[in-house]
């Protein structure tokens, strides 16, 4: 463990390119990296989006986890002080004046104290929160922080979203964390992109490949987005799917397509009992059934013996993958092994020694 900097150090803001780019993981993943560099590691959200009450307060989600997973003592109120819940939305768009700023400022401060490091997650791109006057360009300069990008892979449109941030922010990029690199990219991200941005005087401090565990989510979670009933194997629900696969062909076809993709969820009509039998013969997690098609009392004890849970939604097939890809197009962390798994991708392939020095003294 390496020596602990005397003296806090300016809080790193974390932003990103595009939605979906892993923010809340690397926000957790690197509080734990640097603690255990023997920092006293602090968390702040500014302005949270996923609103929950909790004992008669409105909350964000990810403070909540944050809380949770890094064993805070901070009142949740501090660790994100404005939530963005309907009703402020409403007023903001209504014209109701709110200072966001005031208690984003008074809840730093006290979430800063005694602190060496605050990894203070944003929203996403640095625009976001412009409505409310709290963008993540006005936020970086009011808490004098140095912004950490994530760059989520996506070809040159990255490029153009990481030049702009760099040139908005004018010095106050400390860098990019290229995230869910393709295995097949990962040379030329390494090489050309690297090379690239260097030439544009912005570091790069690591590189992380897209990893199926941490975007998985559990069947119970499926079946909670889908409002599905469960049909068999309710004690598997808990059970992490790393997937998805439509099932739309002929059962041949279906058998040697299914047979390629362990720790999947297929989604079929329910009324194709070869597509779920094929299914169920392979390493399937789940099957969604939808258009609300009961499978006969054959495929069910099928599926009971198989111990695979079949899922049963009104939803038509198309609608169920769009809303699992967006389901599945995070990184959800809730899980103690996938915190730890992102913990050490960071330890591993991220220059944390690098990014501290960039951070200087307050």
């Amino acid at each position: 463990m390496s020596a602990r900097r005397r003296g806090p150090l300016k809080p790193i803001y974390v932003a990103a390119t595009a939605e979906h780019a892993g923010k809340s993981a690397i926000s957790l993943g690197l509080c734990l990296a640097l603690r255990e560099r023997g920092y006293n590691v602090g968390y702040f959200k500014p302005v949270g989006e996923l609103a929950r009450h909790v004992d008669h307060i409105v909350a964000d989600a990810d403070a909540l986890q944050a809380r949770e997973l890094l064993g805070l003592p901070d009142a949740i109120t501090d660790l994100c002080p404005v939530v963005l819940s309907a009703q402020m939305i409403d007023d903001v768009v209504g014209g109701k004046k709110i200072d966001a700023l005031k208690p984003i400022q008074k809840a730093y401060a006290r979430v800063s104290e005694g602190r060496d490091i605050v990894v203070v997650e944003g929203l996403g791109q640095l625009v976001r929160g412009s409505f409310l006057g709290a963008s993540g360009y006005k936020l970086v300069s009011m808490l004098d922080a140095g912004t950490l990008l994530l760059a989520k892979y996506g070809g040159t449109v990255m490029l153009d979203r990481i030049l702009a941030s760099h040139k908005w922010l004018d010095g106050g990029l400390l860098g990019v964390i290229f995230n869910f690199v393709p295995r097949g990219r990962l040379d030329h991200v390494t090489g050309q992109y690297r090379e690239f941005l260097g030439r544009k005087h912005i570091k790069v401090y690591g590189f992380i490949r897209g990893n199926p565990k941490l975007s998985a989510v559990t069947v119970q979670s499926i079946g909670r987005r889908l409002n599905a009933e469960v049909l068999s194997a309710e004690d598997h629900v808990n059970r992490m799917v790393e997937s998805v696969l439509i099932g739309a062909m002929n059962q041949e076809h279906a058998l040697r397509y299914f047979q390629r993709v362990a720790g999947k969820v297929v989604v079929t009509g329910g009324d194709r009992s070869d597509i779920i039998l094929a299914a169920l013969e392979t390493p399937t997690v789940a099957v969604v059934l939808t258009g609300n098609f009961r499978p006969s009392p054959s495929v069910l004890a099928r599926a009971q013996e198989k111990e695979i849970p079949l899922l049963l939604t009104g939803v038509d097939t198309l609608s169920a993958i769009n809303e699992l890809q967006e389901l599945f197009g995070r990184f959800r962390v809730s899980e103690p092994g996938k915190i730890k798994l992102i913990t050490r991708l960071i330890e591993e392939h991220v220059d944390l020694d690098g990014l501290v020095r960039s951070l200087g003294k307050k």
